[in-house]
């Protein structure tokens, strides 16, 4: 087990698995600590759990097997159209979307 502290307030916490004694699966915890004279709480803000490392050379063999199921999904077909931006910011997943224009157009018929 690692603990990090990421801010003065934000530890990380990841505890690295071994599968078949060869394959490493990480499991990350990270908290906010709230420290009082009295007393402490810790929050849990986010957790990723059973991230496997992946070689570079397995890339393209991963994605050509996940990205069919992704493949007719309305609602990822939306989001890879729609995001203007994505950034992770302090362990976070931060998508911007782009603005979405609608025009209706007005003519005599619609007028009344």
């Amino acid at each position: 087990m690692e603990i990090y502290m990421i801010t003065q307030n934000t530890v990380q916490v990841v505890l690295k698995l071994w599968v078949l004694g060869r394959i490493p699966i990480y499991n990350s915890i990270i908290c906010a600590l709230d420290v009082t004279d009295n007393s402490y709480q810790i929050k849990v803000v986010s957790a990723q759990i059973g991230r496997i490392p992946l070689p570079i050379i397995l890339h393209n063999v991963v994605i050509a097997r996940i990205a069919p199921l992704f493949a007719g999904n309305q609602e990822i077909e939306y989001l890879r159209q729609n995001a203007g931006k994505v950034e992770i910011i302090e362990n976070q997943l931060s998508i911007t979307m782009k603005a979405i224009v609608t025009s209706h157009k007005i003519t005599s018929q619609n007028r009344k």
